[in-house]
């Protein structure tokens, strides 16, 4: 039987997935890319497209870089409008996409010291 809904905490999120650059530096960001690039696409994208998803983090938080408003989504839509998982196949494509991100928070160095 197919589930109905995931809650995969802060990795997917409405037209976006979990920032990779928040414990660690560049080398850091990269390995935990890559492992997500692997996560999404082996656990996450072979769904069925009707499944909800409610994800932890929702628009205005800096846990991501561009979360939509919207509380929840379907693997469906997500596949379809979700700019970082249509790039997916490409292998640096989180890691270009860290680039893009304005705010560090400064918060998170705490996170950072206690993660290691």
């Amino acid at each position: 039987m197919s589930p109905l809904c995931c809650w995969p905490e802060g990795a997917l999120l409405v037209g976006d997935v979990a920032r990779p650059d928040l414990l660690g530096g560049p080398d850091e960001a990269a390995i935990y890319a890559e492992t997500m690039c692997q996560m999404l696409q082996e656990k996450f994208l072979t769904l069925p497209g009707y499944v909800e998803v409610y994800p932890t983090h929702v628009s205005g938080s800096l846990c991501g870089g561009n979360i939509g408003s919207r509380l929840s989504t379907t693997i469906g839509y997500e596949r379809q409008m979700n700019p970082v998982l249509v790039d997916l196949d490409h292998n640096d494509c989180f890691v270009n996409m860290v680039s893009t991100y304005h705010i560090f928070p400064r918060c998170l160095g705490i996170g950072q010291e206690c993660g290691k």
